[in-house]
């Protein structure tokens, strides 16, 4: 997990409440502050350090979200981590069932569906779902993100050798899988919610606008350049992909929660 001096305290007490009320308890939990936080965040992770094993990397400025993880993986004592956002909320199975299954299954990456919340978990009752299966994923992973990224549960070894995560803003953890799709890592997503995820007011204009597209941009030829993904892929991410963030905030809002959602039952 990474938090930084914008994040609120409650979302966080909150996130590391659900770490510490699930049925596996967790070997560590590595928490890397990205910059100077303010006193009453670093006030909730002083009162969870009674509960939780919670081992703390302190930077004095701000890097960003790719440099953060890239070295809370390394201080990672354990093969298996599980990602975490400091303010959603981690169903109270799932580190029991992700554990199980990356390991039943010879998984490099295993990762779920998520269910988006404003306020409080379950409020718009809306899921994102995702393929299911390795050949699947890597055939899609071309032209979108496969993985909710605050769900994931991979292997550490397998995320160093792909060259873990990198400075790729809005697409670190994108990157990061297409690099692991080249080196051949299995992919799979359990057909379960296992974490609850804030998307909050203003969701619709961080994801559009000309700054994000400029930087989906910027990463798609990246991605290309590094042969990670084809000519017809970086041809979908020009036209479709940005035509789409580039839309009013308030169509993309709607297109984003009637299409690309879906009102379901799964939990």
């Amino acid at each position: 997990m990474s938090v930084y001096h914008a994040e609120k305290p409650a979302y966080l007490r909150q996130a590391l409440q659900s770490i510490a009320d699930q049925d596996c308890a967790p070997a560590e939990v590595v928490l890397v502050e990205d910059g100077k936080i303010p006193d009453e965040l670093a006030a909730v992770i002083d009162a969870y350090e009674a509960s939780l094993p919670i081992v703390r990397l302190k930077f004095e400025a701000n890097r960003g979200l790719g440099p953060s993880l890239k070295d809370g993986v390394d201080l990672c004592a354990h093969e298996i981590i599980a990602r975490m956002d400091s303010d959603d909320v981690a169903r109270r199975s799932r580190l029991c069932e992700q554990y199980r299954y990356i390991n039943s299954n010879k998984i490099d990456v295993v990762g779920s569906f998520i269910e988006e919340f404003n306020y409080n978990p379950c409020d718009l009752n809306i899921i994102r779902k995702l393929p299911l299966k390795n050949d699947e994923i890597r055939s899609r992973l071309g032209r979108r993100n496969c993985f909710n990224h605050m769900t994931v549960m991979f292997r550490k070894s397998k995320v160093l050798r792909a060259g873990s995560y990198q400075d790729e803003p809005y697409f670190e953890d994108y990157g990061l899988w297409l690099r692991m799709r080249k080196q051949g890592s299995k992919f799979a997503n359990m057909p379960v919610v296992h974490v609850d995820a804030r998307i909050g007011d203003g969701f619709a204009a961080r994801r559009s606008g000309y700054k994000y597209i400029g930087r989906e941009i910027r990463a798609l030829f990246s991605f290309w350049r590094q042969g990670l993904i084809g000519w017809w892929d970086l041809f979908f991410g020009l036209t479709i992909r940005t035509s789409v963030r580039s839309m009013p905030s308030w169509i993309f809002q709607k297109i984003y929660m009637k299409i690309l959602r879906s009102k379901t039952s799964v939990k």
